[in-house]
């Protein structure tokens, strides 16, 4: 009987001494990543694709760190308080996302004083180098865009244009780039018109364009349903001019969905098809059984890629995986040809598009 209680005892000892030893090195002391994106609100059809595209990489990697996704509701003071949770409470090392100048704008100071790495999938607006120290943009900065679109405009004959734009900081950042190369192909900017987010009534700015008689029109406003609205009245008022707009809203499978009837012969500029985005799309459609709604989920999946790789070589810290994302040149990812350059992926080609319908076409490559 001795013997058996001996032998029992040994058993259960052993049994502890196992457990422990597998549960000293436990999976949540890796690096963690974070996932930022907007899952509700007006972003929602950019982060819905930048989560996909996370999980994705997630499924496809070698490794499989913890991860925790927080959705910061296209709203600026969640974003805040979503980055913050992952930071001070998830304790993560990099954090994918968020989407859109707007909300980089909250989190710059939020990355440097914390000195957290955050990566996001699409945000266009240039910044000094000491704002994105602990910021990376897996897209080029907008101008790479602008300027072409204005040498297009400037080709059509316009010589005298309005600006039409939203109370916030992607608008700004955007007409800030335009306004300057508008200067520089000597379009005249006839009158400059700033709305709100909640403004649903445009027909005062559009009575007053009227009277203006531009060539064209360029409009930067920040929501799918504030351009569209704007479109509606113009329509409906009986009156058209050419207009432009950024990726940003011409690029909206939204905006195109609800409003394209009323946005015919619109223009705006374009990512080319990067060579392996049709890669992606089957990759992804067989995953999620639709196709991605936007370029974020592209995006999102290499920069996640990008960061595992980082975690797999050693990588732990914001600055360690930073680095090594620093130190990639010309990394063949589904989105583009990846070298950072002042923050951000360093260029892309672009094509012009025109709005017909929902369905865009090329103009000009």
């Amino acid at each position: 009987m001795k013997n058996i209680r001996q032998t029992l005892f040994c058993l259960i000892l052993l049994t502890s001494i196992l457990t422990v030893s597998c549960t000293s090195q436990p999976s949540d002391q890796s690096p963690k990543i974070g996932g930022l994106f907007a899952l509700t609100g007006y972003a929602a059809w950019v982060g819905e694709a930048s989560r996909d595209g996370f999980i994705m990489a997630m499924e496809d990697a070698d490794i499989q760190p913890p991860y925790i996704i927080q959705d910061f509701q296209s709203d600026l003071k969640t974003v805040a308080a979503a980055a913050q949770k992952l930071i001070d409470t998830d304790h993560v090392s990099v954090i994918i996302g968020p989407e859109w100048a707007e909300f980089g704008e909250v989190i710059f100071p939020i990355s440097l004083q914390q000195k957290t790495l955050f990566i996001s999938p699409w945000m266009t607006f240039g910044y000094d180098a000491e704002k994105l120290k602990y910021y990376l943009s897996a897209t080029p900065n907008e101008r790479v865009q602008l300027h072409p679109l204005v040498q297009y405009m400037k080709k059509q004959g316009a010589h005298k244009i309005v600006l039409v734009y939203s109370n916030n900081a992607w608008s700004f950042g955007n007409i800030q780039i335009i306004k300057d190369e508008l200067n520089q192909a000597g379009i005249q900017v006839l009158e400059e018109f700033k709305i709100n987010d909640e403004d649903k009534d445009f027909r005062t700015e559009i009575l007053r364009i009227q009277q203006l008689k531009p060539d064209a029109i360029y409009t930067a406003i920040a929501t799918d349903d504030g351009q569209g609205t704007f479109n509606k009245q113009l329509f409906e008022l009986g009156l058209s001019y050419p207009m432009y707009l950024p990726y940003a809203r011409g690029g909206s499978h939204v905006f195109l969905e609800q409003y394209g009837q009323y946005a015919k012969g619109v223009v705006f500029p374009a990512p080319k098809p990067y060579k392996n985005m049709e890669a992606f799309a089957r990759k992804y459609e067989e995953r999620f059984g639709k196709k991605p709604s936007a370029i974020s989920a592209a995006t999102t999946y290499d920069m996640t890629t990008l960061a595992l790789q980082a975690i797999q070589k050693g990588a732990s810290t914001s600055e360690e995986i930073r680095d090594y994302l620093l130190s990639i040149k010309n990394y063949e990812g589904y989105s583009n040809t990846i070298t950072f350059e002042e923050g951000h992926v360093a260029s892309e080609e672009v094509v012009i598009k025109q709005i017909h319908g929902k369905n865009p076409s090329i103009l000009s490559e």
